[in-house]
């Protein structure tokens, strides 16, 4: 991951200092770092980040995760992760992107049990954001395997099981809008037409613009992707055992993948139909 570092986004908790561990005191010292919101102090902070190994910034993270655990409710764990992602600021290449062993590290926190949960929530936010458009085709079906499962492990904690379907999705769905318009003929109507750009997804699913032959072979890897990500979805929302937090954002979920254009193409199976028993949340969908 290669990104500007911020001056300061140190939340209350992450102020903390925490106690002494075998992990030693790298986010102690990235914390008291970032508070100096002077260039110089982000400089230095730039500094101490790139000077880190990626096993002391996954120590810095872990460190970061039990002060959290051991402070914030689950509600306020979706601002904190800004903090992980600080401390993994220079974990990815130079091109943003993770070697196998490198993602290999973060989806196994995902699926481990000895972390704390806010810990393995994390992990699976930054797979899916920061990382998630660098990874390259295999990582990202290993990537739908590890969240699909955790998403159907009821031994998953919840806000784990939350996290990787949201994270899931918006991987998914950008990968697959990313062909479109990327797609020369799609281009084209963006430099020529602004009223029809408006509706450039439903001209492509009626067929009035054509996808080249290599961005239909491309949207077929994605549309295999969604689906089996659906299928998931529609059997998380059609189990009543689950929780109607959960059931319900697999419902939202089935319901935005079913608008990708093409997703019933002649290269994918049919999928399941939104599920018309899982709990119903109105006509707006609920954000990620």
């Amino acid at each position: 991951m290669r990104r500007a570092i911020p001056l300061l986004i140190i939340l209350a908790a992450g102020c903390m200092v925490a106690r002494a561990s075998d992990d030693g005191e790298h986010w102690t010292k990235i914390a008291t770092l970032a508070k100096n919101s002077t260039p110089e102090g982000a400089a230095e902070l730039r500094q101490y980040l790139k000077s880190l190994t990626r096993e002391q910034m996954l120590a810095a993270a872990r460190q970061y995760s039990g002060t959290v655990a051991n402070t914030l409710p689950e509600r306020d764990w979706g601002p904190a992760v800004a903090n992980i992602g600080l401390a993994l600021a220079y974990y990815g290449d130079e091109n943003g992107g993770l070697s196998d062993a490198s993602l290999d590290r973060l989806l196994a926190f995902v699926a481990d049990s000895e972390e704390t949960a806010f810990f393995r929530f994390a992990m699976a936010d930054v797979i899916g954001g920061e990382f998630g458009s660098h990874l390259t085709s295999e990582q990202t079906d290993r990537v739908l395997v590890a969240f699909t499962t955790a998403l159907r492990d009821s031994q998953t904690p919840a806000m784990v099981r939350d996290k990787c379907c949201r994270s899931l999705r918006g991987m998914l769905q950008g990968g697959y809008r990313m062909v479109i318009y990327s797609d020369p003929a799609v281009r084209e109507v963006r430099r020529t037409s602004m009223e029809r750009w408006r509706d450039i997804l439903s001209l492509i699913d009626r067929g009035e613009v054509a996808l080249s032959a290599e961005s239909r072979e491309q949207l077929a890897v994605w549309r295999r992707r969604v689906h089996d990500f659906r299928k998931t979805l529609s059997d998380v929302s059609r189990n009543k055992q689950e929780a109607t937090s959960l059931r319900t954002l697999a419902e939202l979920c089935l319901q935005s993948t079913a608008r990708l254009p093409l997703l019933n193409g002649d290269e994918a199976p049919k999928t399941d139909e939104p599920n018309s028993d899982a709990p119903q949340s109105g006509t707006r969908e609920e954000k990620p």
